[in-house]
């Protein structure tokens, strides 16, 4: 019987708002329901914080929480307002950073080293923690937990990388000098040598990482692929509607608008303008994503923008007759939380954006349709859609992607330890 209390390490685990802390809180929710006694450090809530989607989720006294501020350069390097001050220390910050931290300076966890060593030591030795799972980015994060492991070796360590570390488009990880490349790639070789289990939401992903891998010593961590999924729990008080052609067509998007997505988009919006301006058949675009104030323009009679509506979401995809999947070109091989999250409503994906795994597995599974060329093929698909010459069979496989899954497989990675 594997030893079920364990350390979870989450930045942005709820009650922080983001779609970091989204994973872990349902991970923690179904680790709860199989036994575990979990403990959690995250980071202190920032000012004006609106309270994370899924804090339900994690409301328990059998959850127990600890905080660790984030270090004041980084607070205002990351700073949103807008005032003369604030800019002064949005560039004091930079410069600060740039001298006295190594490798990129845009972690959210730099500078806590220290205070989250000790408070994850002192949390292990007090409740005989044997199992900590730490999830990144931040990155520094798994890092931190890399040398938590040198102290404590007996403990079992899984690094749950989100995102890609060494070879990302974003954290600032693409303008790197040579020493700042190279002090990130000794973090994460020291990951490697020390960890126990790296996972990861897809195998593609899963494979990109263990590349990056620079050191000379025997890598310790198993790679295992953990993929995103959806909570039964969210689907308990939802219908499942059917396509209705009789009616306006209704198309719904729901989540960020990524870096190098957004033509995809505005020409997809272009097009349904077109065939609206010519048709009696309305066709109607809802986008809910946190990026609305950039879209706002194009909204109109027919296309809706709006700021993300946290669990409210499921409603209106029940409501919908099809679900947009948008991603980019560093994206494209990746199935995001949505994803996974919309799969028990049965509604067809309809994917615009970067051919690549994505689309691929949507085509060949038949889980919806996509539009290859949006500015030549949307209106095709439109018309297709209300002559009814589209077929699509259904998710037959959708119940095998449940959190409960998911946790099942990080319990059987326990009972391997111990065994």
């Amino acid at each position: 019987m594997p030893n079920k209390k364990t350390l979870l390490l989450c930045w942005d685990f709820p009650p922080n708002d983001g779609i970091g802390g989204r994973r872990w809180a349902k991970i923690a929710k179904w680790l709860l329901k199989s036994g575990h006694e979990i403990h959690v450090i995250k980071s202190k809530s920032k000012v004006g914080n609106q309270n994370s989607a899924w804090l339900s989720d994690v409301k328990s006294d059998q959850i127990h929480i600890y905080e660790v501020n984030t270090y004041l350069p980084v607070k205002w390097l990351n700073s949103k307002e807008n005032k003369f001050s604030d800019k002064l220390k949005y560039k004091f910050a930079a410069i600060y950073l740039t001298f006295f931290s190594k490798g990129t300076i845009y972690d959210k966890a730099i500078g806590m080293e220290r205070d989250v060593v000790k408070l994850a030591s002192k949390i292990i030795e007090l409740n005989k923690i044997e199992n900590v799972i730490v999830t990144g980015a931040p990155f520094n994060l798994i890092y931190y937990v890399a040398k938590i492991k040198l102290v404590f070796p007996k403990l079992f360590v899984l690094a749950d990388y989100r995102d890609p570390w060494l070879n990302a488009v974003n954290y600032g990880m693409q303008n790197l000098t040579a020493k700042n490349k190279l002090a990130e790639q000794n973090k994460q070789n020291l990951v490697f040598e020390t960890i126990d289990v790296i996972t990861a939401p897809n195998s593609i992903l899963l494979n990109e990482i263990k590349g990056t891998y620079t050191g000379r010593n025997l890598i310790k961590a198993n790679f295992v692929e953990l993929p995103h999924a959806y909570d039964e729990d969210d689907f308990l008080n939802y219908d499942i509607l059917k396509n209705d052609t009789s009616h306006a067509l209704k198309i719904v998007y729901a989540g960020s608008v990524y870096l190098g997505a957004k033509s995809y988009l505005e020409e997809f919006i272009n097009q349904i303008n077109k065939y609206n301006c010519k048709n009696e058949h309305l066709v109607e675009l809802e986008i809910y994503t946190d990026d609305y104030k950039s879209l706002h323009h194009f909204q109109n009679g027919a296309i809706s923008i709006k700021p993300s509506v946290a669990k409210e979401i499921f409603k209106i995809i029940s409501e919908a007759d099809y679900v947009l999947i948008l991603l980019a070109e560093h994206n494209k091989d990746f199935k995001t939380t949505k994803f996974y999250e919309f799969l028990p409503f049965q509604k067809p994906y309809l994917y615009i954006g970067s051919l690549g795994e994505v689309s691929k597995i949507i085509s060949e599974d038949e889980m919806g349709f996509v539009i290859k060329d949006v500015k030549n093929e949307t209106v095709s698909f439109i018309e297709s859609h209300f002559s009814s010459n589209l077929v699509f069979k259904g998710l037959s496989k959708f119940k095998n992607h449940t959190f409960q899954k998911r946790v099942e497989l990080i319990n059987n990675l326990l009972e391997k330890i111990d065994a």
